[in-house]
């Protein structure tokens, strides 16, 4: 069976787009860099050679291609250094002529693969990642979230369990797409195809009729296995660590409550001892059994005055919390000052925890800690050198980084500018106490300089009392009284609906309260002494300073509408390929052209989780295309679309991956 339906009843060939060339085949070579330029005018960074392999002028028939090299090297030489670390990088670009026409310069090969010409393909390609690798000099210092979160050892992998590894590769057999994302299917995409193939009989039958498309069809026909919108969420929430843990002993086991204050969902489960020993400890089940009732809280944020937090303009190098002008905290590292790179020490105050930060005069906050174990990364982007010694660390004015070079002694190199406007080099340089100026506009800094990023900026507050108006105005907000009438304990405050549609806050016993009140900030301990003092009441008893609580439910709007929103921002990655499915004859390659169009929120996770799958698909498919251009039987213009589409869907996709709020 013909597959690609070139009789007048099949399906009509996509329009190719081509470069009509001179009628003087002498004139081609200019011709053809001119067109590369005006295609591409992002090769300008390297330098193009033509080499034409076939010229036949009476044919108007060419082939050959653009070799693409990088300008720098630290080894130009053929001689016989190791291919990992040669100085040069090629990548070809190939150059088809046909009738006078050439095909678009699109694709282009590198280490033997193919894939589409575009200005972050051709950079990543050209990148040399052993430029810019440099024997560590310092020890190697952990962040603070590297210490809150220490590194998950579950089946003998490293890394950070905070860091999604969204790309990781799959083993095993090749799987299909359209069947991980099948039950996330929406019922108005199955619509939209249904239609658009009704639209079209030829484009039905070109379809139903390629087997390469039966496989997704056969899946897409099964019958969606109906998972509800709650249970979905539930097991999306329940990935969500507690902050509240409440245990009880009850006849015949344990009633462990469990609740986390930033996405309310509280859960309520009677389990037996073996099932209590493996989830809290076989220490808290003993202290249960002894005490009747255990309440854990590992957020608690009540205190009893402002005046323990000790707030002052920070005056010497350390760990801080501080307070956004909008209230939120933040803990990072203070710089009260920095230094020029010319030696003169300005008025500035920096902040940083690596993925916030902020410069200006004064920064307000409470003293945490003295250590030197800052965030050290690789420069790049916007950030601050520092210099840390015994005592203390001394900051560099934030800069940010242009570019990086490494030359033959190993000395790197960043061309930086600075918040100050100056425009230098920056040389790394062993055995240096201090910063040097090494003229032309380059210094000299420490070898065993680190390096912090200043991410995400945010104003700060400046002094004492602008912190502690900032505090004070949070805990007016956040009070609620507690009311006991000798049996029973009663809740009210405002803000505390929230929590009243989840939880019973009304004649609850003294084991409900403490839990409640720990949910809302209040250390257990803690709260055991307000009920106590509620009890000698007769009033209501005021607690201020409880910190607002967040349903799940809304933070399960919340990311709808954040991820809806993303995508509808990225109209490129959800796109319905039906007529260049049609022309494919490779199963997987259907399946991942054909899954773009069923993108929703619900399964952005699994997309990107098979951003490698996308990446050897869309090389193969730029491979087909190359030879559908020498003339292999295949719609060459159809593959034009597919390659172009399938390199905006994966540009998207990674972009989506590096939004986890959406």
């Amino acid at each position: 069976m013909d597959l690609f339906l070139d009789d007048a009843q099949g399906i009509a060939k996509f329009a190719q787009a081509y470069t009509r060339l001179s009628e003087n085949p002498d004139d081609w070579q200019a011709e053809v860099i001119n067109e590369l330029y005006r295609q591409a005018p992002y090769v300008g960074d390297f330098e193009p050679k033509l080499v034409m392999n076939e010229l036949d002028p009476e044919r108007r028939y060419a082939m050959g291609s653009i070799e693409l090299s990088s300008r720098t090297s630290t080894n130009p030489r053929d001689d016989t250094t190791k291919a990992a670390v040669q100085g040069v990088k090629h990548v070809m670009i190939p150059v088809i002529v046909k009738d006078g026409k050439m095909s678009p310069l699109d694709i282009f090969i590198s280490e033997g693969k193919a894939q589409p010409l575009t200005q972050q393909r051709l950079n990543r390609a050209m990148f040399r990642p052993q430029l810019f690798e440099a024997t560590a000099k310092r020890p190697g210092d952990q962040d603070m979230m590297n210490v809150l979160y220490p590194p998950s050892r579950s089946g003998g992998s490293g890394g950070n369990s905070r860091v999604g590894q969204h790309e990781t590769a799959k083993t095993g057999s090749a799987r299909m797409l359209i069947a991980d994302i099948h039950q996330t299917i929406k019922t108005a995409d199955l619509q939209r195809m249904e239609d658009a193939l009704n639209d079209d009989p030829t484009l039905r039958a070109a379809i139903m009729g390629n087997p390469a498309c039966l496989p997704f069809l056969q899946k897409l026909a099964e019958p969606v296995k109906s998972v509800s919108a709650n249970n979905m969420w539930k097991q999306a929430f329940a990935a969500i660590p507690p902050k509240v843990v409440q245990i009880q002993k009850t006849e015949g086991g344990f009633l462990i409550k469990t609740a986390n204050p930033k996405a309310l969902a509280p859960e309520e489960n009677k389990v037996d001892r073996p099932t209590a020993q493996d989830t809290v400890g076989e220490d808290l089940v003993r202290q249960v059994e002894r005490d009747g009732t255990v309440t854990v809280s590992t957020e608690p944020t009540v205190r009893a005055s402002l005046a323990d937090a000790r707030i002052e303009i920070a005056k010497e190098f350390g760990e801080y919390k501080v307070k956004t002008k909008d209230g939120n905290e933040a803990l990072g590292w203070v710089f009260p000052s920095c230094t020029d790179l010319d030696g003169t020490n300005l008025a500035i105050s920096l902040f940083s925890n690596g993925s916030q930060s902020g410069f200006q005069e004064n920064i307000a906050g409470s003293l945490v800690g003295k250590g030197t174990n800052l965030i050290d990364e690789k420069p790049t982007g916007h950030g601050c050198f520092y210099l840390a010694r015994q005592g203390g660390a001394v900051a560099i004015v934030p800069m940010d980084i242009k570019g990086e070079a490494q030359d033959t002694q190993g000395e790197r190199t960043f061309m930086v500018k600075t918040i100050m406007g100056q425009e230098a080099k920056i040389r790394m340089v062993p055995g240096l106490s201090k910063i040097a100026d090494m003229g032309n506009s380059t210094y000299g800094l420490p070898s065993d300089c680190g390096w912090i990023p200043m991410k995400n900026s945010i104003s700060l507050a400046e002094s004492a009392d602008e912190y502690v108006k900032t505090a004070e105005a949070l805990e007016i907000s956040g009070q609620v009284e507690l009311m006991c009438d000798g049996t029973s304990y009663s809740m009210r405050g405002l803000g505390l609906q929230k929590m009243a549609s989840v939880l019973p806050t009304e004649f609850i016993d003294a084991d409900q309260a403490v839990y409640n009140l720990a949910i809302l900030g209040v250390a257990p301990s803690a709260a055991l002494e307000k009920l106590a003092e509620a009890g000698k009441s007769s009033r209501w008893y005021a607690i201020d300073g409880v910190r607002p609580v967040v349903l799940a439910v809304e933070r399960m709007h919340k990311a709808k509408t954040a991820a809806i929103t993303f995508i509808q921002e990225i109209p490129a990655v959800k796109t319905l390929m039906l007529k260049e499915a049609a022309a494919l004859d490779d199963p997987m390659s259907v399946d991942r052209v054909l899954s773009i169009g069923f993108l929703n929120p619900e399964n952005i996770g699994t997309f990107v989780s098979y951003l490698p799958e996308f990446e050897d698909t869309l090389k193969k498919l730029s491979e087909l295309l190359v030879a559908a251009r020498l003339g292999a039987p295949v719609d060459s213009g159809a593959l034009e679309r597919v390659v172009k589409h399938l390199d905006k869907a994966i540009s998207g996709l990674r972009e989506l991956s590096q939004h986890p709020q959406a």
